[in-house]
Order: C-alpha cells, then structure tokens, then sequence
C-alpha cells in the first residue's frame, strides 16, 4: 500500500539527457482542487501500472519503471494547480512509451472526474523536440484533437514526416519540422520504422 502524503521522499527526473522525455500537463483551471486529490491521483497513478520493475513513492509524486526501462512519472505541484506525466525513452521505445502516456492520462482523466465532480482542467502536450533542446518556452498543443480521436483507425505513416515545431532554431531554417513522433503520439500509427529510400 502507498500513501503518497506520508512520504518524505521528493521526486525528481533523473537521466533525461539519455532520453527522449514525452509529457503531458492536466492543469486545473478556477477554484483550486483539495490537495488530496493530487495524493490519490499519484495512488491511482501507481496502482494503474501492471508488473512495474520499480516503484518509488514520494510527497510530490510518484515514478515507474516498466520492464522496457520506459520510466514513466506522474508529479504535482498543487500551488501550480498542475499535474505533469512525464515519461522517458528510448528510441526504440518511443510508440509504446507514447502509448502508456496516453492511456495513463485517459485513466487519470476519469479519476479526476470520481474523485472530484467540480475540477475544470485542460490537457497540455508538449512538443518533445523542444523538450530535446531544452527550449525555454516550448511549443505546446492544449486539449489536443488527437485525444478525440483515439477510436478512429490509425493514420498511414511511413516515418518520415515531418510535424511543425515553431521553436526550430534560425540555423535549422531549412527544415520543415520535426520528426512526426516527437510531437504526436505513436500510438496511432502503424509502424515506427522508417522504409528504405
């Protein structure tokens, strides 16, 4: 059993200049939310995982790691009224890292809505190419459509489109965006490999 509130541990990212960092914001909007119900979203974060190789448990959160080493996190910050899921991965692992981020929030999103009835929040992705190259100010998606659209049939990818980053740096001006997965869920697309030219 874990009670977050108990705990005198801080969680904190580790190992991000290894990894490709997805994350998704669920930020409360009006009258703030009792600050237990960010306790019992970590519970519910951490009780949602299946067969997690590791489990650590803190005051602001908790992490996750997967038997793919994915690491998936869930933190908050009641005095920002946000609550952040981050997860870190590997290349190869980006679709299925994607997919557990996805269906995490989908989850939690329900939780929010048992526990309680009257929260207002909105839902903010951010652009990993950003998160990459550590820019100050992001390029974000709020509410994103592809969150709508989960139960459609997946779209054609071949691997190499591009998706627009608005944060491209002026010596990258040649380039028309960024690859499509660090913007957009795997999730929804087929195959991960890029075909042969």
């Amino acid at each position: 059993v874990f009670i977050p509130y108990f705990s005198r541990d801080v969680i904190e990212l580790d190992d991000i200049k290894r990894s490709i960092p997805l994350r998704i914001d669920i930020c409360f909007n009006g009258v703030p939310v009792p600050s237990y119900v960010y306790h019992l979203l970590t519970a519910a974060f951490v009780d949602f995982q299946s067969k997690p190789v590791q489990v650590i448990v803190g005051r602001n959160g908790a992490m996750v790691m997967n038997i793919d080493s994915t690491r998936i996190y869930l933190m908050h910050k009641a005095a920002d009224k946000t609550v952040t899921i981050f997860a870190l991965s590997d290349a190869e692992s980006i679709a299925s890292s994607w997919s557990k981020q996805v269906v995490i929030l989908l989850h939690l999103k329900s939780q929010i809505r048992l526990l309680w009835q009257g929260a207002h929040f909105d839902t903010i992705s951010y652009c990993s190419h950003c998160l990459l190259n550590k820019q100050m100010r992001p390029t974000t998606l709020i509410d994103p459509e592809w969150l709508d659209k989960r139960d459609e049939s997946p779209p054609s990818y071949t691997g190499r489109e591009l998706a627009p980053c608005d944060r491209i740096s002026t010596d990258e001006t040649d380039m028309h965006g960024v690859p499509y997965q660090l913007v957009y869920p795997c999730k929804y697309m087929p195959s991960l490999s890029i075909s042969p030219t």
